[in-house]
């Protein structure tokens, strides 16, 4: 149940979409000490899928435009959640992971192949978010949704890094998957605390519900799910069995790609400018593209031939 006990709406919100949202997020509430909240969206808003935009109208054109552009933001999340990982999964198991000497090219296919699933998990959890907030980007605020999804990245990036890894990664290397699982306990723990907070202040004669939630959200519980998504993207790249050329190439690929993601999501939070989510979903796509690419090449950097790419000729030559 959230707070406080409303039904929520449901749709795109299209008339917003238009324009942006108000300016600001929920970051933007003064501290409970103010009498009155700030330019951000109210706590009871944001807990039931009720947010305020700025509903202007426009012309026929604009609305076109708004219409391929709200297509396009989906299209790019079905991509992230569904189509992605499953050419993935059929990427990493279809790969021969064994050079010509039976030596092996990879410490784990399974782990990689587990990987798919865990990401398309997380990924469908934002889809879930953003269906709940009529496709409006909100921020970060502490949600269930939210907490499946960074941690679900985390824990799928983990398991694509310690499966790519050349060699034994070490036991060590396991706090990757553990920091993931705990990234999702502070994460709804953090949104579980809040709502609690603005249902107590509910309650109290002078309180003020919205500003009780607004003064408890803070970016802490989201830097461990960083930190591991981070970390483990790096892996994937410098800890395989691959040219350092080729490392480098796809880690600054990848890199471009995630700051362009992460840098539109800031702007966008403090802007409201909802055209901003089609370049920070992109970002994303990006990134889990150039990764999946990388992993995929591996084999072929190592010398290994599969065999739709043997050509007939020279393999009739070969045998004879």
């Amino acid at each position: 149940m959230v707070w406080p006990d409303r039904s929520a709406s449901s749709g795109v919100a299209w008339d917003c979409l238009r324009s942006q949202m108000r300016t600001g997020t929920i970051f933007s509430f003064v501290k409970s000490s103010s009498s009155k909240a700030g330019d951000g969206y109210a706590a009871s808003l944001t807990q039931t899928g009720q947010v305020i935009c700025d509903g202007s109208r426009a012309g026929i054109f604009l609305s076109a435009i708004t219409f391929l552009w709200v297509s396009l933001l989906v299209i790019l999340h079905i991509l992230l959640s569904v189509v992605l990982t499953s050419v993935g999964a059929i990427w990493i198991r279809q790969a021969k992971w064994v050079d010509e000497d039976h030596k092996k090219l990879v410490n784990s296919p399974n782990l990689m192949l587990a990987a798919m699933p865990v990401l398309a998990v997380g990924a469908a959890a934002e889809v879930a978010q953003h269906v709940f907030d009529n496709w409006l980007y909100l921020g970060l605020i502490p949600t269930f949704y939210l907490a499946t999804f960074y941690s679900g990245l985390a824990m799928g990036q983990s398991l694509l890094a310690l499966g790519a890894w050349d060699g034994d990664p070490g036991c060590w290397m396991q706090i990757l998957p553990i920091a993931s699982v705990l990234s999702f306990v502070i994460i709804a723990g953090s949104g579980v605390s809040c709502t609690n907070a603005a249902r107590g202040a509910e309650n109290e004669i002078s309180g003020d519900p919205d500003l009780a939630y607004g003064d408890c959200i803070q970016f802490l519980p989201f830097i461990p799910a960083f930190i591991t998504l981070g970390l483990a993207t790096v892996f994937i790249f410098i800890k395989s069995k691959a040219p350092t050329s080729m490392q480098h190439k796809f880690l600054c690929i990848a890199l471009t790609s995630l700051v362009i993601g992460i840098g539109s999501s800031l702007v966008l939070t403090k802007t409201g400018w909802q055209w901003l989510h089609v370049p920070t979903a992109g970002g994303f796509f990006g990134l889990f593209l150039s990764e999946l690419v990388f992993v995929k090449k591996i084999p072929g950097a190592n010398g290994v031939v599969t065999a739709d790419e043997i050509i007939p000729g020279e393999h009739t030559q070969l045998i004879v």
